[in-house]
């Protein structure tokens, strides 16, 4: 007996389904996986006419001690530094984001993404003019120095 080329059968199973107009079955999508969904406070309530709740708070203050919890733990963490400055970043206080993101740009220069969040931060903090090194230098300092003492209380 002969062996048949795969894609001859492949072809002439097409063709046949085309022929006879046979439905090809097609997967049903999958359910997309539930996501909590992040609370967004406005820096300035008066913009939106809602104040925050107490809940609101409690889960954004708890999203902050895990991730500065996490960084303490592994100083080098640059995706959690990352990650905390977005979150600062989406409620508009850009200012405490330019110390996370000063810091995780000391530790990887060469991740751009990086820098594009800090130039957002930067700007939104309404500083003007690139940040100098020893701007960077400083925010960074202060970071580390930051997630070292959190969770220790005053």
């Amino acid at each position: 007996m002969r062996a048949v080329p795969l894609f001859l059968v492949l072809a002439h199973a097409g063709l046949v389904m085309l022929m006879f107009r046979v439905p090809v079955p097609v997967a049903a999508p999958q359910a997309a996986a539930a996501v909590t969904p992040m609370v967004v406070v406005s820096a300035d309530p008066r913009t939106d006419g809602v104040a925050p709740s107490v809940a609101d708070l409690e889960v954004l203050s708890s999203r902050e001690d895990s991730l500065m919890l996490a960084i303490q733990g592994h100083p080098g963490d640059t995706w959690a530094m990352q990650v905390l400055a977005r979150l600062y970043i989406a409620h508009g206080w850009y200012e405490a984001a330019i110390r996370p993101l000063a810091r995780a740009a000391r530790l990887e220069p060469g991740r751009p993404d990086l820098w594009v969040d800090l130039g957002r931060a930067w700007q939104g903090a309404g500083r003007i003019g690139p940040p100098t090194d020893d701007d960077l230098s400083q925010a960074a300092e202060e970071f580390a120095q930051m997630a070292g003492a959190w969770g220790h209380g005053c």
